[in-house]
């Protein structure tokens, strides 16, 4: 049973671990433009470790090793984005606070920090967030895909929820527009 608490009423702390059940889970603060965590969980019964990592713009300071499953936030695709700057001035603000520390994750931060972090021993990857609007989404497949194809990942592709523009929040987890399974089939 889990209990439900006053978010309002209750802080994390930073790196403290929290044991629900099978789980030990260490919240660690993000730069986003409200008040984040993002989580490193392990099952303490199997030790596999999952990092959920969303709603940032920056990640350089996240040092973490041996995990074995990533969520994590792919929201655009940068280039894409700073087009779409130059394009529409009267959306600038919008595009920039996406792009900036505050913001989003997009590809290049996501995949640069992924191609540091996740090894042989990664059984999973998934990205989530991804915002439609703000990629080409056949540039934005062949870019993870070959990112990831270098890094030793076979690659499984689903397709975009089309009444959805967040992916991972709309539909069920198991139906994940990417899952990059490390395991030779």
């Amino acid at each position: 049973m889990l209990d439900i608490i006053d978010s309002k009423k209750f802080l994390l702390d930073e790196k403290r671990a929290y044991d629900i059940d099978i789980w030990k889970v260490i919240p660690f603060y993000v730069q986003h433009d409200v008040p984040n965590y993002n989580y490193l969980i392990k099952n303490t019964v199997t030790g596999s470790v999952i990092a959920y990592i969303t709603d940032t713009g920056y990640i350089d300071n996240i040092q973490i090793s041996d995990v074995d499953y990533f969520i994590i936030e792919c929201n655009h695709e940068t280039e894409h984005l700073e087009n779409l700057v130059r394009s529409f001035p009267e959306a600038k603000v919008q595009y920039e606070r996406v792009l900036s520390h505050k913001g989003h994750l997009g590809d290049t931060k996501c995949l640069d920090f992924l191609s540091t972090r996740a090894n042989l021993n990664t059984k999973k990857v998934i990205l989530c967030h991804i915002s439609k609007s703000n990629y080409e989404e056949n540039k934005f497949k062949k870019l993870v895909d070959n990112m990831f194809k270098q890094m030793g990942f076979n690659i499984k592709v689903y397709e975009l929820n089309p009444n959805s523009t967040s992916v991972f929040s709309s539909i069920p987890l198991q139906e994940k527009l990417y899952d990059f399974d490390s395991e030779v089939e």
